[in-house]
């Protein structure tokens, strides 16, 4: 058996190196757009969200410069932490949903075959079909009060469903908010802390060791914003007083 191996024609691979460069081209246009338009401004909207988070409490603020001070790399697993129970409640969220349309269809079938025993047992047709006629009126009753009794039980059940389905509902949404403040909050402790150390390296060389020793020691005591600030603003001095330059950094 032999296998023939086409060659794409010269049309084919004009066309397919075409669209590799469109997408490349695409790709570039839109980290462009994304650097110079969209990431001031979800900046912007995430320190905003902090703001919101804190609720105005100092003591939320001098916790995440606390965070910038020390190794945190728990963050992660905190995150990852985050994820998987919000993956559990989704699941328990789906399961009850499952439950509840099935119990749903139950009462919908409940309803059908009690309306079609809406009829009087007295007011019976000899002429029905041959099951619904041959069953004795008493039968007849007690099929009604099971269905009824069912019934019951089933509109109970679905209340109550419904409304853990609302509690996990609103217990989801809270989860997810909190792990959108997480990511933030994780996002500016790791640029504050990169923006240190960057600082800090622009610095060294017209430090003393000793200078830089006593540096690293204020970092890893800062407690708040300011602490922070005042870190910052005597590396950036330094790089000023011998001509460098540190990128600017909007301080939360």
């Amino acid at each position: 058996m032999r296998v023939r191996l086409r060659v794409p024609s010269k049309e084919k691979i004009i066309k397919g190196v075409l669209a590799v460069l469109g997408a490349i081209l695409v790709g570039a246009v839109g980290s462009g757009v994304w650097s110079w338009l969209l990431a001031p401004g979800l900046q912007a909207a995430g320190r905003g969200l902090l703001n919101v988070a804190s609720l105005g409490f100092h003591s939320y603020k001098d916790r995440v410069y606390q965070l910038v001070a020390i190794d945190d790399s728990e963050a992660i697993s905190i995150f990852i932490a985050h994820g998987v129970i919000i993956f559990f409640v989704a699941g328990i969220y789906i399961g009850l949903r499952y439950t509840f349309n099935k119990l749903r269809r139950v009462q919908q079938r409940n309803s059908e075959m009690l309306e079609s025993l809406s009829e009087s047992p007295d007011d019976l047709d000899p002429r029905l079909v041959e099951e619904r006629a041959a069953a004795s009126r008493e039968s007849i009753k007690i099929h009604r009060k099971n269905l009824l009794n069912e019934g019951t039980s089933v509109a109970r059940l679905l209340s109550r469903i419904r409304i853990v389905m609302y509690v996990i509902s609103f217990a989801w949404i809270s989860l997810i908010g909190s792990v959108v403040v997480s990511i933030e909050k994780l996002a500016y402790v790791n640029s504050a802390r990169a923006h240190y150390h960057q600082a800090l390296r622009t610095a060294s060389p017209y430090l003393e060791s000793q200078d830089r020793l006593l540096v690293e020691s204020q970092f890893a005591q800062v407690r708040n914003r300011q602490d922070y600030v005042n870190v910052l603003k005597k590396l950036e001095n330094t790089c000023k007083d011998h001509g460098q330059n540190v990128p600017a950094f909007t301080v939360w």
